[in-house]
This record gives structure tokens, sequence and C-alpha cells, in this order.
């Protein structure tokens, strides 16, 4: 064993105990989604959507996603419950990683806590709610960290550890791109740990590296037949063309980390990253350091550049919990304060499943405070107000020129609204469906246009005939309504 490793000592009652409290707490989420009382929000509905046409790549994702929930879906079906079936899946399969890896750099204490840290921080338990690439790239993270781990630490050579890290690594960017970050987190370590730099002479980081590369062959040869619009997309978030220093946004993202990795153990890591210099001389704390530090670093940067929302730092987390758990327990201050941030975690956790009861507890007036719930609301009551007009109309072919109403109303409004398409006037890509179902010519019976807008000049300008056919309104709590518009359209004249 290499300088810093330990061997992890079996501790069967420790293993089944975690294995217990994180199935509990898969149960409950599973529990909470089968009577979830909310929608989808619009990015879940689109990516359901992909699921129904299995690519290589998507306009804004790369594809897994999909994937996933096509098979959710299939086991499940095709219900809010179906969709985001993996999302608590896979939040448990990286606690459980985390708790390998933590027996394996400290003890089996410390894989414990940093199990249960990581299951509970407050952006997991709504990440458990939500099916996004964001779980899938953080579970992907933590196999990857586990594996290599075993690769660098095996006596004999690791070459089947470092075929897995090259599968975890090739899965993670097939989530999202964000896992390319991991490669360089890789290199930094082999780079920095002397105990680590004999593997540039052993093929198991290029044996990595190729089968990283081989899995993602194919979406970017989708990509290089599609003018690269994913990473082109991609390059559009970090939106900087704006002032070159905000300060403002940068305290609004160490802020929002508050909430993410929860307010105590945040404080707590930052201390330690503070102190890098110095944690780094511990080899345990240096390989945890490599995939924290350099991810961390950049969001802060670009926070301070233009913008970053708060789950860009999600990976870092992965080794954070790790961390914080592992050096938290060497004092009794420590395991305190650590045991009360997991208690404080899942009490966060009951006030976010049970938001309405929570919300008449404290006073919280949501037709006067702000819902932050308001984007998954009432799309279900629009579809079925919107679905009696489509079926009077199975002529003609649903059109729509938002792309938030068109994603929740091809999932609410199915099967009607199947072979809809987009109002696209400029003929510019800025979304999926630009790219997919551009309205281009003439229907032999029309167009059926769904919109949000109060304005029929839009369809005015490229249609004949433009006819009222209905205002629907519904209001899903008070001080919120969703209004759709819906016209028939004959004689397109062309944009």
């Amino acid at each position: 064993m290499s300088e810093g490793a330990t061997r992890p000592r079996r501790d069967p009652y420790r293993t089944a105990v975690v294995l217990t409290a994180l199935l509990l707490l898969t149960l409950w989420r599973l529990l909470v989604l089968k009577g979830y009382p909310l929608d989808l929000h619009f990015d879940e509905a689109q990516y359901w959507d992909w699921s129904r046409d299995l690519a290589f790549g998507y306009f804004s994702k790369p594809p897994l996603v999909a994937w996933v929930i096509a098979l959710t879906t299939e086991i499940a079906g095709t219900t809010v419950f179906g969709v985001k079936l993996a999302a608590p899946f896979t939040h448990l399969v990286t606690a459980l990683f985390l708790y390998a890896l933590g027996r394996r750099l400290y003890d089996a204490r410390a894989g414990f806590f940093a199990a249960l840290l990581y299951a509970t921080l407050p952006a997991v338990s709504l990440s458990s709610m939500v099916i996004s690439t964001d779980p899938l790239l953080v579970m992907f993270w933590a196999a990857g960290l586990y594996t290599l781990h075993r690769a660098v630490e095996a006596p004999e050579g690791g070459t089947g550890w470092w075929a897995l890290t090259g599968i975890a690594l090739g899965l993670g960017l097939l989530a999202k791109y964000t896992m390319i970050a991991f490669a360089g987190s890789v290199v930094l370590y082999l780079l920095w740990a002397p105990q680590a730099r004999p593997q540039w002479r052993t093929a198991g980081p290029w044996l990595a590296l190729a089968l990283g590369a081989l899995l993602i062959a194919p979406n970017l040869g989708w990509n290089a037949a599609n003018d690269w619009i994913t990473f082109a997309h991609t390059g559009d978030n970090a939106s900087l063309g704006g002032p070159l220093l905000n300060p403002g946004n940068l305290l609004r993202f160490l802020g929002s980390q508050l909430g993410v990795f929860g307010p105590l153990t945040f404080l707590a890591l930052l201390w330690l990253l503070v102190h890098s210099v110095r944690e780094a001389r511990e080899p345990r704390a240096r390989f945890l350091l490599a995939f924290i530090l350099p991810l961390f670093v950049v969001i802060v940067v670009q926070s301070l550049l233009s913008r970053a929302n708060a789950n860009w730092a999600a990976p870092c987390y992965v080794a954070a919990a790790v961390l914080v758990a592992g050096r938290l327990l060497e004092s009794r201050a420590g395991t305190w304060l650590l045991q009360a941030s997991i208690i404080l975690h899942l009490l966060v956790a009951v006030a976010m499943y049970n938001f309405p009861v929570t919300a008449d507890a404290v006073g919280w007036d949501l037709a006067k405070q702000p819902d932050p719930y308001k984007k998954v609301r009432g799309w279900a009551a629009l579809g079925d107000r919107l679905m009696p007009i489509c079926r009077r109309h199975t002529d003609r072919i649903p059109a729509f020129d938002d792309r938030e109403l068109m994603t929740e109303m091809l999932f609410y409004m199915r099967p009607c609204s199947t072979g809809a398409v987009k109002i696209n006037p400029d003929g510019a890509a800025d979304d999926h469906y630009d790219l997919t179902r551009s309205l281009r010519g003439p229907a032999e019976n029309g167009y059926l246009w769904f919109t949000v807008r109060d304005d029929p000049g839009l369809a005015e300008r490229y249609f004949e005939k433009v006819e009222t056919v209905a205002v629907v309104r519904v209001t899903p709590r008070p001080g919120l309504s969703r209004t759709v518009r819906v016209y028939a359209l004959d004689g397109f004249k062309g944009y």
C-alpha cells in the first residue's frame, strides 16, 4: 500500500446500518414521488420528449438522460413518477460509492457519515424529485472517484480499475459535459501526488482515456453532423459578454452554496479550502482536493466574470462530502457539527417535501410571497382543458411559438400533441424544437396554434386566415394563473 492509503477493515454492522438508512431514505423519496402533487418542469418534459426519439445527441444536452427516461417510463409508465423514477436511485448509488470511498480513505465511520451527509444534502433532497443531467453526472463522478482510487492503490497494477474509471468517464460525459473536469482532475492528481506519478508509465491512464473517448464518440459524431449545436449551446450558457466583474453574482453564488451543501458543512468546507495548502500535505486530503478545488475555482471565477448557477458546483461535493466527514470526525466538536448538519438537512427535506404545510406553518402566503414551485404548477390542469379543443380539431397540426408551453403540452396533451411543430420565423435554431420541429410549410388542413401571447399579429403576418378558437385560463393557486389562446391558422404564406 502506498503512502496515505488504508486497508478498510470489515465492519458488517456499520455497512448494514448505512444500507438500511439509505434504502429507507430512498423509499421515503419514492413515496413522495408517487404522491407528487406538482407537474413536470418544462426541462423534464423536454427530456421525456427526447426519450421518444432516441438519438446520440440533442440540442442542449448529451443523450443519457433521455435514454434513462426511456427505460424508467417503460418500467413505470408515462407518468410523472415514471419520468422521475431514476433520480432517487442515482443518489442512492452515489452515496454507496461515497461510503466505500470513505472506508478506504479513512474508516467505516467516515464512510458512514460521508454517505449520510451526501444523501441528506438539501440539494440532493431537491434533486431526488427532479430528473435532470445532474444526478447522472454526480453518480458517475462518484463511481470514477472510487475506481480511480482503487486503480492508483492497486499493489500489482490496477488495469481493470482503470478500465472502470474510463467507463465512468465516458458515461459521465454522456450525462453532462462537465465530466471533462473529472478528467482534468485525474491529470492534476497524477502530477501532484508523488505516489501516483508512476501511473503515467503504465497502460492504465491511457486505457481509461481511450474508453472514455470511445463512449463519447457517437455523441461527437452526432454533434459534427449538427453543426456542433450542443457545444455551441453549452458555450452560450457561460454568458461572458457582459461586464467584466460581477461581485454581486459571486456573492449570490456563494450564498446559494449554503443551501446546496448545507450551511454548516459548506462553511466547514470553505475553511478546509482556505487552508488547502496545509490540508494537501496529507495524501488522503490531496486526493480529494484534486477533485474539489479545480472545478470549484473555475465556477467561482465564472460567477465573478458573469454568472454561475447554483448546481454547477454539484460534482465538487462528491469528494467534499468525504473530506468534510473525514476531517470533522477527528474532533468531538466536529463530530457534533456533522451530526447536527445531517439532522438539519433532514428537517429541511421534511419541510421541502411538505411545502404547503410548511408554508402555512410559517405564514408564507403564496399569493403574495415568491413561490419556489411556481414553474411546476398548473400544466396538467391546462393540458386537461386544452385536450378537448385539440380533439375537436384533429385534422389540424398543433403549433406553438413558446418552448416552455410546447414541452409541457407535448406531455400533458398526449397523444393529441403528436406531430406538433414550432413557429420559427427567423429560422434560427434557438432550442431543440427549432432544430427538429420547425413549421416550414403549409398543412393540408391548417394548424391549431397554442400561444401565451395576447397578440394574433404574429400569425397574421404568415397566414392568410387567423381565427380565434378559444381562450383557456387555469388558476393552480391564488395569485397564479396560466392563460393560453388557441387560433386556427390557414393559408401559410411563408416567413
